[in-house]
This record gives C-alpha cells, structure tokens and sequence, in this order.
C-alpha cells in the first residue's frame, strides 16, 4: 500500500532501522523506490560502524548514520520499521526528536 499510495509522492525518505526489518522493508521496495533511500538510520554501533547497506541488486551503498540525524531535513520524512516495546529507550529517542 506505501509503494501505490505514499512512496509516488516522496522524492527522498529515509527508513529507521538498518536491521533485519528495516533491510527486509528496503528490499521490499520496487527499485524506483529504493533510489529514494537517502540513509538507513541506526543506534547499534556495529551498523554504525558498517557506514553502509551495499544493495547487490541496484549496485546502489545506502549511508547507516545515527538516529539523531532523523531531525535533519534531509533525512525526513523517515520510514521507521521498528517493533515497539523491542528495543528499550526507542520511544523516548522518537519522543527526543520532536
């Protein structure tokens, strides 16, 4: 339902989570869609340090940068693909940003 109805109207979108979800979601995506991945957004440092989702399908590295960078427009408006309750502290990093 987002490829029909939300993905068509956005230039760029970013999508919270470079884990399994997040990637599973990501290539989920027609790949129209997938080059409007501006940034993976993460708190686990080991995909942090990673710097990068290497797409072998569209040949495409997609950036993993901090949760903290969802505030800045150029990662906005972000897609999160995090189960809630998951991960402890993830409401109240979301509730930070606002």
């Amino acid at each position: 339902a987002l490829q029909r109805t939300l993905l068509p109207k956005l230039p760029s979108f970013s999508i919270w989570s470079a884990g399994r979800d997040g990637k599973r979601f990501y290539r989920s995506l027609s790949q129209e869609n997938r080059r409007k991945v501006v940034a993976f957004l993460d708190v686990d440092p080991g995909k942090l340090a990673a710097g990068q989702y290497y797409d072998k399908e569209t040949k495409v590295h997609v950036p993993i940068v901090p949760w903290t960078s969802a505030g800045e427009a150029r990662f906005q408006p972000t897609i999160i693909c995090v189960k809630r309750g998951l991960h402890a502290g993830f409401e109240e990093n979301l509730a930070s940003l606002s």
